[in-house]
């Protein structure tokens, strides 16, 4: 079978193409090597340069509203049949929450003000031994007012040293710290911990406290109540001493006595609330479940000097062969 003309002559332009850029490329090889080995070069010089920095990880649970949740519960679903209606504590908060409060103004802003100390020999390369995060990082102007300091520090908090993931499955939070020295890691992420599980210790705290004070004006309706139920029925019975003979006196008398057990129920529930709201506004327990504590990082994060450096060889190759058809086409 014969070749036609059109697909020889084809091949044959390919071919010539072909070998136009292998001229190209070896004529100006020198370029290519140069452009290749400086990029790389650089590269090196960049990883080098580049801060040698800490991770330090903790992670941790957030809790149910514990016993005080449950009694309130409890007392909601009994005072909510007689038209009474009790607030409930509700089961904590989700995960997204606390990965937002991790990197909230509020929280950040007190770990701004917070002092730390460096270890002696991470000392040495740092500007003090101790101090707050502005004047151990230099962040910042020193003529800048504190509330303009103290919000770069938060920004830098939130940018670049604090990270939060949450699980999907398990509901855990966790939070990496990243900073130039690793005891200062390490207390950066105990001093997160540290701030949540006091958020959440005030707010419970607070939210018995209302609880405490809702309770108690109930507490004390439901004692007037009751006592009127009982006067109620001790003057039917002084009136009534013969109350079993009459049918309508027997009713009498259960309605009253039904009335006085409704009574009496409701200010059980409420004196049993009211008892837990007050254990609840004194509580001091932790509110979170700590899965981790943050250890102290004995090995640097890695820099990727040698992923880096290859990147930057091939980039510069890339670079080199652009450079070597620009001069070649200009030659032209």
């Amino acid at each position: 079978m014969s070749t036609r003309p059109q697909d020889s002559h084809a091949a044959l332009e390919d071919e010539i193409s072909l070998l136009a850029l292998a001229s190209v490329l070896l004529r100006h090889r020198w370029t290519v090597v140069r452009a290749s080995l400086g990029l790389a070069v650089l590269t090196a010089v960049f990883v080098a340069w580049t801060p040698i920095t800490y991770t330090a990880t903790a992670s941790f649970l957030p809790q149910g509203s514990g016993a005080g949740g449950s009694g309130i519960g409890a007392l909601a679903g009994l005072a909510g049949q007689f038209g009474i209606s009790v607030p409930s504590s509700g089961g904590g908060e989700s995960p997204e929450f606390y990965a937002e409060l991790v990197k909230s103004r509020v929280l950040l802003s007190q770990i701004a003000e917070h002092s730390f100390t460096l270890t002696e020999e991470e000392a040495k390369r740092a500007p003090a031994q101790s101090g707050t995060l502005a004047e151990l990082l230099e962040i910042g102007d020193e003529d800048v007012s504190p509330e303009k300091r103290r919000h770069d520090v938060a920004q830098w908090l939130a940018q670049t040293a604090l990270s939060v993931g949450t699980g999907r499955q398990t509901g855990m939070i966790t939070v990496s710290v990243t900073t130039p020295w690793s005891s200062l890691s390490e207390a950066l992420a105990q001093q997160v911990l540290d701030l949540v599980n006091d958020f959440n210790l005030q707010t419970r705290r607070s939210q018995a406290a209302a609880e405490r004070a809702f309770v108690e004006g109930r507490l004390a309706e439901a004692r007037d109540s009751l006592r009127a139920a009982e006067d109620r029925l001790a003057r039917f019975l002084e009136t009534n001493r013969q109350w079993e003979g009459s049918p309508e006196l027997s009713f009498q008398r259960d309605r009253l006595q039904r009335q006085l057990l409704t009574q009496q129920q409701v200010f059980t529930g409420l004196t049993e609330a009211y008892e837990q709201a007050r254990i609840s506004e004194v509580r001091n327990t932790p509110v979170i479940t700590v899965v981790e504590r943050p250890d102290r990082p004995v090995v640097p994060n890695p820099r990727g000097r040698v992923r880096k450096v290859l990147l930057g060889l091939i980039l510069g190759g890339v670079v080199g062969v652009v450079v070597a058809f620009m001069r070649a086409f200009s030659e032209r």
